[in-house]
């Protein structure tokens, strides 16, 4: 089992593309980065900023986070209840799209047509027009 103790500063890995390419591949099956940096003597900020300062090596990122993201929702789309964890899915990412639009009211989005999923049509535009930005 690995150990969770800070690692001391004269131990620290440097932060190179293969060790990026190891943490990405465990945030895409799933593991939390704070989870998936354990043992690699690299704590969550450092690795932040490691990442925000060399653009490329976050592309290595990128990648493993999409397929995550796909392999996640295509679970979903598999599902028998999958209207109910497009919900979740929904509430949690996209809470701002939850919120009625000014001059909306909340008894307006009850009546509004919603897909078979019971998914409400802006939201599927909305995944449309962000798979469109992919």
């Amino acid at each position: 089992m690995a150990s969770t103790m800070p690692v001391p500063a004269s131990a620290r890995a440097e932060i190179t593309p293969d060790l990026i390419k190891r943490v990405s591949e465990r945030i895409a099956s799933g593991i939390p980065i704070r989870l998936a940096l354990v043992g690699e003597g690299v704590t969550v900020p450092e690795y932040k900023e490691h990442l925000f300062k060399h653009p490329e090596l976050q592309a290595i990122q990128d990648v493993e986070r999409r397929k995550f993201l796909e392999n996640a929702i295509n679970m979903l789309l598999e599902c028998e209840n999958r209207g109910v964890h497009i919900r979740w899915l929904l509430e949690r990412f996209y809470p701002h799209a939850l919120q009625p639009e000014s001059g909306e009211g909340a008894e307006d989005d009850l009546e509004k047509p919603k897909t078979v999923a019971g998914v409400l049509e802006k939201f599927i535009e909305l995944f449309r027009e962000h798979a469109r930005r992919l």
